[in-house]
């Protein structure tokens, strides 16, 4: 995605930081969809399935 919806030019912080920021982020979104890979999940479906 480009980094220009991220307004991170307009934040006080520094490229290094923004690195481990996104690392971060990254860490913990494979952590949390890791149980895809083995389990046979379906959806997300939204408030709309009935």
């Amino acid at each position: 995605m480009a980094n220009v919806y991220f307004g991170r030019e307009d934040a006080p912080i520094e490229a290094a930081t923004w690195k481990l920021l996104d690392d971060a982020m990254v860490r913990a979104a494979k952590s949390q969809i890791a149980g895809r890979r083995v389990l046979p999940i379906e959806g997300p479906y939204g408030f709309g399935l009935k």
